[in-house]
């Protein structure tokens, strides 16, 4: 018989406790709850524990107990334990913002971002001001699901609250730079940098993003002011090496990777430190180095290390008298596949309209090796049934091509993950437009689908040309290459480790064609909005 008596107690969310209140309660009921409070109390929390379990098995509309019971599992960092509790606690009281709040911490501990987002969306949609601390949270989910702009916003509306707020403010330069506004995340790195100026750490970052962008006074004057702050650290070393390799200063980079090994002791070497001096050796001409490096950093260390290595590893065999192992190395006949796929051919004038309308289209974006021409960022977002289309038979052609690798490249072929998502973006050139020499460390698999190829008296104009390195590269030996012509409705794909660029053409037409990667789990862009959704790379 229930007495009508309320319980108050107090729920944490985030790092502070809040009140609830609780409908009515018999009188043993109210006992186990002071039990349990009692046994927490004595620091008894496993006995508190089983207490709530029985608990919330004897009172299922006990929804307090459930977020205790949840609590304990989520203090012993059993998120997954924790969240159906938090869920369950949920159905019984479904406007309780605090239990939202709650609920969007432990699927963010969780590693389930998209429920955080969706929680904490709807926590601060019915006490904005009560949750406004949660938005940093909410920020940090939408930059783990690749959602810059978002995460970008949000952050931007924490610190205009709290602007003292570090971690919010570095993580807005980071989401900035993601989205390619080099100019306002230089300014926030500065903000941090002007704010804590015996901190050299704003410095080093700050010169980062100067490299990044190829600013190297930049970049030099930045790493300056972190030396003279007592920089370093490896972030500060590993910045410094990379600015000395792009001074072309090689043998200066080789000294500071050293420095970084010493300074890294017994710890397991960085793989963008081993990535820099395979680099710097190719430079430096140190052929016999980078061969001792190469079988390592292709097996043993991370994807994108391994693609950039297999990208110069053609070069390197030419470079060291050995033309044989380059065009082995190479394989442009086992691992270049055309192909024309069945298009309604209603579809290119539809998909040459959706392109010249993108509203992500720009005009040679910074970071692209696009000249004279325009590029989009990621056509499935929004997408379009004639886009969709179109992605099938990529995917497809996709799945064919890694069961060729598979067959003929045997290393290659152990490095193609399960499954992979497809990235998906157009470029559009004018006459005398290309595309310089580049390649895609993130992906596994590339490919080109040409929309709309001008028809010329010189057929290598606008033509596919792979295997010759960036323009950076020093090189005493002619390079491999495998010249592909192309008209439109031609399908090309390659190993993504394939350098490749397109050869200037003339014409009063633009040049349009739709680029692709397959992305892998590993990959930083895995999660990057404006993918497709993951598809098997079997057969």
């Amino acid at each position: 018989m229930f007495t009508g008596k309320e319980i108050s107690l107090r729920i944490c969310v985030g790092n502070s406790f809040e009140p609830v209140t609780v409908g009515a309660m018999d009188p043993q009921h109210q006992q186990l709850h002071q039990r349990a409070a009692q046994l927490m109390s004595q620091g008894n929390v496993s006995g508190a524990g089983e207490l709530l379990k029985e608990m919330v098995s004897r009172y299922p509309q006990d929804w307090l107990a459930a977020v205790q019971l949840a609590e304990i599992y989520q203090s012993n960092q059993q998120f997954d334990s924790a969240l159906p509790l938090v869920e369950q606690a949920l159905g019984i009281a479904p406007d309780n913002p605090k239990l939202i709040a709650k609920y969007g911490l432990i699927a963010q501990q969780a590693g389930q971002p998209q429920l955080a987002v969706d929680a904490y969306q709807r926590a601060l949609e019915r006490a904005p001001a009560q949750f406004a601390h949660l938005r940093f949270n909410l920020a940090n989910c939408f930059y783990t699901l690749g959602d810059f702009a978002a995460a970008a916003d949000c952050y931007e509306q924490f610190l205009a609250v709290q602007p003292e707020h570090v971690n919010a403010r570095s993580n807005l330069a980071m989401a900035l730079e993601r989205l390619f506004r080099f100019d306002d995340a230089a300014a926030q790195w500065q903000v941090l940098s002007d704010a804590h100026p015996k901190e050299p750490r704003w410095a080093v970052l700050r010169a980062a993003l100067e490299l990044k962008r190829e600013k190297l006074d930049a970049a030099d004057e930045a790493l300056e002011i972190a030396a003279r702050r007592g920089a370093g650290d490896e972030v500060y070393l590993l910045n410094l090496a990379s600015l000395r390799f792009e001074q072309s200063r090689f043998d200066e980079s080789l000294t500071v990777l050293d420095r970084l090994a010493e300074f890294a002791g017994h710890a397991p070497p960085d793989p963008g430190a081993q990535r820099l001096r395979f680099l710097n050796n190719f430079q430096a001409g140190h052929f016999s180095s980078c061969l001792e490096q190469a079988d390592r950093l292709v097996e043993g260390t991370d994807r994108e290390t391994a693609m950039i290595v297999l990208s110069l590893l053609p070069q390197v065999w030419l470079e060291s008298g050995d033309g044989e192992r380059a065009v082995r190395a190479q394989k442009f006949s086992e691992l270049v596949q055309r192909s024309r796929p069945t298009l309604d051919p209603t579809l290119f004038p539809a998909l040459e309209k959706q392109i010249l309308s993108h509203p992500s289209l720009e005009f040679e974006p910074v970071t692209t090796s696009t000249h004279n021409g325009s590029q989009t960022q990621s056509l499935l977002a929004p997408g379009s049934a004639e886009i969709d289309a179109l992605l099938g038979e990529l995917q497809s052609a996709a799945v064919t091509h890694a069961g060729q690798i598979r067959r003929t490249d045997e290393r290659y072929g152990a490095m193609l993950p399960a499954s992979g998502r497809i990235k998906m973006w157009a470029v559009a050139l004018s006459d005398g437009g290309f595309q310089g020499s580049h390649m895609h460390p993130h992906g596994v698999i590339s490919g080109v689908f040409y929309l709309k190829v001008p028809s010329s008296d010189d057929p290598n104009e606008g033509a596919l040309e792979l295997g010759y390195p960036e323009p950076k590269f020093r090189l005493t030996m002619p390079p491999l290459i495998s010249l592909q012509r192309v008209v439109t409705g031609d399908l090309v794909l390659f190993p993504s480790w394939y350098f490749h660029r397109t050869l200037p053409f003339s014409s009063d037409e633009q040049r349009i064609s739709i680029a692709f990667d397959v992305v892998p789990p590993d990959s930083p862009e895995w999660h990057d909005p404006g993918l497709s959704d993951p598809f098997s790379l079997s057969d």
